[in-house]
């Protein structure tokens, strides 16, 4: 009776297991994202007639002249070439004040009060036909100013903008 016990145990375990090991397989699969977002319509276009957005350095939302676009969800944005107005929506967790310690069933924690904002940021680029871009962010704490980056993968060249918070 007892072996029964155990092998069900065992088995129960690994299941478990099998399991937890199935469902954490995504978090660590998630990035980057493999999927395209097609910001034009009709059928896919030729790379050397379209305008490649990598969105694989930054993690943030951005809108290209209105259409949300999550680097959480996709890699790379295609658009038609022309001139666009792109908007960076970053969530920037700001500590304020000094880590104070609370005492809670004989447990030590540490704690730091903060608050979380979006912090946004316009950029407007007029994209060529054939380039790829590469979109990233920095959040410059000193400075309080959110710095955004466009910077064509072949020529180097980038357009930038700073926006205060």
């Amino acid at each position: 009776m007892a072996s029964i016990h155990k092998k069900f145990f065992v088995s129960f375990f690994l299941s478990l297991c099998m399991t937890l090991c199935i469902g954490c397989s995504d978090i660590f699969s998630s990035y980057p994202p493999p999927s395209i977002y097609k910001l034009y319509p009709g059928k896919q276009l030729e790379s050397e007639k379209i305008v490649q957005l990598d969105l694989n350095r930054t993690r943030t939302t951005i809108f290209v002249n209105g259409f949300r676009v999550s680097s959480y969800e996709y890699a790379q944005v295609d658009l038609l070439p022309g001139k666009y107005k792109i908007r960076f929506v970053k969530k920037h967790k700001e500590s304020s004040g000094e880590p104070f310690m609370s005492n809670l069933y004989d447990i030590l924690f540490w704690y730091s009060k903060s608050k979380s904002t979006n912090v946004t940021c316009d950029v407007t680029a007029d994209l060529k036909a054939g380039h790829s871009y590469e979109i990233s962010s920095e959040i410059d704490e000193k400075e309080k100013q959110y710095c955004v980056y466009i910077t064509d993968e072949g020529s180097y060249e980038d357009v930038q903008n700073c926006c205060d918070y």
